[in-house]
């Protein structure tokens, strides 16, 4: 520990990136997998249909996917099955014969791996009798668990970012500044680690996925390194007076907290998820950068910064609800919300008295784009949302 503290900023800062990436990675590449499917239990079986009958009723469920599953278990009233069939892994039915008509069974179906770790069972009632009915169970899909373990990712990528970021910073910080500051690259970084896993778990290929991994992971060393200069950089300044690059440092955070924005954008409402949780989201992001970026200017007072960010919020609020029931494709609204969060922080971040002619017809050239959009895509009548 103490030839790492000797290290410089800069030289702390690149080692931090190194580590990121390796851990990212690790996490990305198909290792991750091999290793969770050892440590944790199957998923759930997907496309689970029961058909009862008079007296049988027939269970039918697509193959698991894990590697490691060596076969399935079959539960009847609470009592295992044990059949030598249920012990291959390529087995997707089962009938079980000779059930009392007319009695009810709680019966279900779930995977085993080789280390005799059980998924969760795939359970339902049913009650034997002389009509034939389907039921198809209301297991939890496959993206939901996805997602769950995309949050999960990101949560502890975030968390090793943080403590990295404190690590590299040549000041000590707490209170606000922890959120301004120490905070301010694993949020920016969270993004692109939900982008990049949402992406590696579509590839079936292990080459690809490891291609992938690699490629991603470089990009990500590039990217936290200069997250962490830039924190250090623009907090550093308020601190201890102007640095070098202190502008460079502020554009660089502007670009950054836009791009994470619309990437929570594009994640969130490309997703199946309530309109609650993406308000939430994305309202989130929106308040951390807008607060973030406005407590570096040195000329505004924390009641200035705070009335400026819940205006922002507050706007965002509004423009989201608006654009959730207007009739335009999803894309449409994506790019349309991101306008508005570019407009409204450039405004937001303005400390001049008189602003410049020049950016009043930027705006207005967007204002007038995000309107073009809005009547040109929209699909109006009883096959859309405003009639």
């Amino acid at each position: 520990m103490k030839k790492l503290k000797k290290f410089d900023t800069r030289q702390r800062a690149v080692l931090s990136g190194i580590i990121l990436g390796i851990i990212f990675f690790l996490i990305l590449s198909p290792i991750s997998s091999w290793v969770g499917e050892f440590i944790f239990p199957p998923s759930s079986l997907s496309n689970v249909t029961i058909v009862q009958k008079a007296r049988e009723i027939d269970l039918n469920w697509d193959r698991a996917q894990e590697k490691d599953v060596v076969g399935y278990y079959i539960m009847l009233n609470g009592q295992r099955i044990n059949d030598e069939k249920l012990g291959n892994r390529d087995v997707d039915n089962y009938a079980i014969y000779d059930l009392e008509q007319g009695k009810d069974y709680i019966v279900g179906v779930g995977s085993i791996d080789s280390s005799g770790n059980m998924s969760n069972l795939a359970q339902t009632s049913v009650t034997t009798k002389d009509r034939n009915s389907t039921y198809i169970l209301n297991v939890e899909s496959p993206g939901s668990e996805n997602s769950r373990r995309i949050a999960i990712l990101a949560i502890f990528m975030a968390a090793i970012t943080f403590l990295l970021t404190n690590w590299v910073l040549f000041f000590k910080v707490n209170g606000k500044r922890l959120l301004t500051i120490s905070s301010y690259p694993s949020i920016a970084l969270a993004p692109i680690s939900i982008l990049s896993y949402s992406l590696v778990l579509t590839i079936d290929n292990t080459i690809y996925k490891t291609i992938f991994a690699i490629i991603a992971s470089v990009g990500y060393i590039f990217v936290s390194y200069l997250l962490v200069l830039t924190a250090n950089i623009l907090h550093g300044s308020k601190v201890h007076g102007q640095l070098p690059l202190e502008q460079a440092a502020k554009a660089s955070q502007f670009i950054v907290g836009l791009i994470s924005t619309y990437l929570i954008l594009i994640f969130t409402f490309s997703s199946n998820s309530n309109l609650v949780v993406k308000f939430a989201l994305v309202l989130g992001f929106v308040f951390y950068f807008t607060y973030s970026s406005l407590s570096t200017i040195k000329e505004l007072e924390e009641a200035n910064i705070a009335l400026r960010t819940g205006s922002v919020v507050l706007t965002m609020l509004v423009a989201m609800l608006a654009i959730s029931v207007w009739p335009i494709e999803s894309i449409y609204s994506i790019l349309v919300i991101a306008i508005i969060y570019y407009i409204i922080f450039n405004v937001a971040l303005e400390v001049r008295g008189k602003v410049g002619r020049s950016l009043w017809i930027e705006y207005g050239v967007l204002v007038g784009l995000i309107t073009l959009l809005l009547v040109t895509n929209s699909v109006w009548g009883i096959n859309g949302t405003i009639i």
